[in-house]
């Protein structure tokens, strides 16, 4: 069924996928190229609009593109099948609530860790029916493995030194940027507490600090510049989607909060 209503010069538009793709016409295409995470869907769940950003970073999304995926290991392809099945699966519950559905993604594609808050609304039509879902998301990275010092990025650090590291370096230094104490790294690593130990020295005397500790290394490079450029070690560490459902009725006690652990 489709209902009709006027807009501006005599234009009738149904209130569904038509007066969606008029407001992205008339206002959401204004955003393509800004830097935001932004897209559009239709009430069939698919994307009609997003910006040029997440395409950029996150177009090896189903619902951004249908690339090839040639870098893309099985598992990661697996994963975007996994994750294609969960936004569709929010984007409906968003539009047959009609509320507004906050969703924080953790997990690890193309070798790095990141973590992603996407909010999903409701989107009506004048006659009072949902006719799509806008979803805006942020990264939330930082604050996922707590640093909530959002200064903790030091942009005199030359983040190219990283790569002079080894293997081994590196993924220490990776799991002590995300919290991981010298103890746990030694654990997750199969190695000694005195490895971890020496490794820290042998960087910091390396890149030239005046501080051996570990706390004064992570702080000179930027907990955030280690982790969006190191890749993640290959241990296990847990991936998972948490969404909220706010009912429109704004009574907490109606909220939902899902947790659903990756299988992968």
């Amino acid at each position: 069924m489709s209902n009709k209503v006027k807009i501006g010069q005599n234009e009738t538009f149904s209130c569904n996928n038509s007066f969606l793709e008029y407001i992205v016409k008339i206002f959401f295409s204004n955003y393509r190229d800004k830097k935001i995470y932004l897209s559009i869907f239709n009430l069939d769940t698919d994307c009609i609009f997003t910006t040029d950003r997440t395409k950029t970073e996150f177009g090896f999304l189903k619902h951004v593109n249908d690339p090839s995926y040639q870098n893309l290991s099985d598992l990661e392809l697996l994963k975007i099948d996994y994750y294609n099945s969960i936004t569709k699966d929010i984007l409906a519950t968003c539009i047959h609530e009609q509320s507004i559905i906050s969703c924080i993604i953790f997990d690890k594609l193309i070798e790095h860790h990141g973590s992603l808050h996407i909010i999903y609304t409701p989107i009506f039509a004048p006659d009072g029916t949902v006719c799509g879902v806008l979803s805006q998301g942020y990264d939330y990275t930082r604050l996922f493995w707590g640093c909530d010092k959002f200064n903790d990025n030091n942009s005199e650090f030359n983040l190219s030194r990283l790569n002079s590291l080894t293997k081994r370096q590196q993924d220490i230094l990776y799991l002590l940027a995300i919290g991981y104490s010298q103890e746990k790294v030694s654990a997750a690593l199969g190695i000694k507490r005195g490895t971890v130990t020496n490794v820290c020295y042998n960087i910091s005397t390396r890149f030239g600090f005046d501080s051996y500790s570990v706390e004064k290394l992570i702080e000179q490079i930027g907990r955030y510049n280690i982790m969006k450029t190191l890749n993640v070690p290959n241990i296990d560490i847990r991936s998972m989607t948490i969404y909220f459902v706010h009912a429109k009725s704004l009574d907490f006690s109606n909220e939902v909060v899902k947790i659903i652990d990756s299988p992968f």
